[in-house]
């Protein structure tokens, strides 16, 4: 997928971005996306919520299961 985003030139003047995505088979919104960085606050605590919930694994909500 990023090989064939990486082919997509936003400064050609024959093809608009939207046909050559469409000839990639690209979507349009994945050429702007910009990812972001998971903040440190938010890596501790979800490394919490993983300790606790291992520590208790008898706390939460119970499964439905059918059979």
């Amino acid at each position: 997928m990023t090989e064939r985003r990486s082919m997509i030139d936003k400064g050609c003047a024959k093809l608009s971005v939207s046909k050559q995505c469409k000839l990639f088979d690209v979507s349009r919104s994945s050429l702007y996306y910009k990812s972001i960085s998971t903040s440190s606050l938010n890596l501790e605590l979800m490394r919490k919520m993983d300790e606790h919930s291992l520590t208790h694994p008898y706390k939460g909500a119970k499964l439905c299961t059918s059979g």
